[in-house]
């Protein structure tokens, strides 16, 4: 998606992919560890964990539909 943007130069693209694949490691390997201890915490009732990452994922969900800027064919980029 960077790359399909008007104006940037490749070397500031290959950075932002970077970020990207850097940012998905992290969060690959942090959100097992955090899960597991919101279970803990939780307990034999897991309706509070699930309400929790409903919530993280609706407002990580509406971030993205927020800032991601749109570019295929209703952005009126060719």
């Amino acid at each position: 998606m960077p790359f399909e943007l008007r104006g940037l130069r490749p070397a500031i693209a290959g950075s932002a992919v970077g970020m990207i694949f850097a940012f998905q490691n992290l969060g690959a390997f942090v959100y097992p560890i955090l899960s597991g201890k919101l279970i803990d915490l939780f307990g034999p009732n897991y309706y509070p964990y699930f309400a929790a990452q409903s919530l993280v994922f609706a407002v990580i969900f509406m971030l993205v539909l927020r800032w991601l800027p749109e570019t295929g064919s209703r952005a009126g980029i060719e």
